[in-house]
């Protein structure tokens, strides 16, 4: 409704839509879009910054380009119990310019997950990840949280996408992962042609899932919900800057 001029409108629908306080992920999302229109306090979603580099990582698998070194960090979790302090966590980073959207991710292996994985000798769109470990990248970029790009890698570095469920959508992307048994990292670069037509504005929002899938054991998420299909209303949020 803000994008069609009409943000009174708008604010009148989140204002009726966060009688949950927040409680629910619908009022969040509300409780959400209200503060991003007049921010004051703390954001009642996780926010993330998406940084601009002018040094383009080199997609190797390995995170010690310096772009990375100036990621803003966001973990994954259950969402029900805090890990303890120097167990290894899942971090996730995003970065851009004026080409790609780059995104990486560590991803320490779980004693009881699917262990180490020879990589792919080949790439395939919509490969079958489900008996591997595997990270899903989801982008709302209008925030309607009704619709959504999907990508997901595995522990091979075998990818599946998908553009509101529809998998026959197949986008040009760059992914390199690598993986040393007791932990992986996944390197990825997407063109944000594929995406959008322009590059995004300082300061844009978008809503954004990152989702660890790791079969025999469970789900870990940036949000914390622990849905294998989740309502993009629990999406969290990532600005520009």
């Amino acid at each position: 409704l803000r994008n069609a001029g009409v943000p009174q409108l708008a604010d009148n629908f989140y204002h009726r839509a966060n009688r949950g306080n927040g409680q629910t992920p619908w009022s969040a999302t509300a409780a959400g879009e209200l503060w991003l229109a007049t921010p004051h306090g703390a954001p009642p979603k996780k926010i993330a910054a998406c940084r601009s580099t002018a040094t383009p990582p080199d997609l190797d698998g390995a995170l010690d380009d310096s772009c990375w070194q100036e990621g803003d960090a966001v973990r994954l979790s259950t969402g029900r119990s805090r890990s303890k302090e120097g167990d290894p966590q899942t971090v996730a980073m995003l970065m851009y310019d004026r080409r790609y959207l780059y995104f990486a991710a560590s991803v320490p292996r779980h004693p009881h997950g699917p262990q180490e994985a020879a990589p792919a000798a080949g790439r395939e769109y919509d490969a079958d990840l489900s008996g591997f470990d595997r990270l899903e990248l989801l982008l709302d970029l209008d925030r309607d949280y009704a619709t959504a790009y999907s990508f997901a890698v595995d522990q091979r570095g075998q990818t599946a996408e998908s553009c509101w469920g529809d998998r026959s959508w197949n986008p040009t992307w760059h992914v390199a992962a690598k993986d040393d048994g007791d932990k992986g990292s996944i390197e990825a670069a997407v063109p944000l042609d594929e995406l959008s037509p322009r590059v995004p504005f300082k300061g844009e929002v978008w809503a954004a899932g990152l989702i660890r899938t790791i079969p025999g054991v469970g789900i870990l998420s940036w949000s914390g919900s622990t849905a294998a299909d989740p309502d993009i209303a629990s999406f969290s949020l990532i600005r520009f800057e």
